[in-house]
């Protein structure tokens, strides 16, 4: 039988390679929507000044993804998991990463709320369990 900590482990690695997936997919979503948006195909057929806008578009993107790795690395560990506040948080990382194409955050918060319920004398291991068991391999 598996450790929870070689699971978390486990799952962490896959769920890292899928967010920089699913980064260099958004990335490439909004490099190309701002060209469109420019009146060009490739950063080439762009005037010096808008070529500078453009880049400097792209240097604003790349801090805004940094800054939302750091808030999602902040409650990252289930370890962590200590209180209402933290799970809460930790849930919502946990499901925006599961579900990155049709996250609800209305339905995040249901099923958040009926775990959380569910917790007794302070147990949120549990619920971080309930809240993993389906999600790993």
């Amino acid at each position: 039988m598996q450790k929870f900590s070689e699971f978390v482990n486990e799952r962490k690695a896959i769920l890292e390679s899928k967010a920089h997936e699913d980064k260099a997919a958004k990335f490439t979503e909004l490099y190309e929507a701002k060209l469109k948006e420019m009146g060009a195909k490739s950063p080439l057929d762009l005037s010096e000044e808008d070529s500078k806008v453009f880049f400097e578009y792209l240097k604003n993107l790349k801090e805004e993804i940094k800054a939302d790795e750091k808030k999602a690395d902040k409650v990252e560990e289930a370890d962590e998991v200590t209180d209402e506040k933290s799970f809460r948080e930790y849930a919502t990382s946990v499901l925006k990463k599961a579900h990155p194409k049709d996250f609800d955050q209305k339905i995040a918060d249901k099923v958040i709320d009926d775990l959380a319920a569910e917790v007794k004398d302070g147990d949120w291991g549990a619920a971080v369990g309930k809240l993993t068991s389906g999600l790993g391999k």
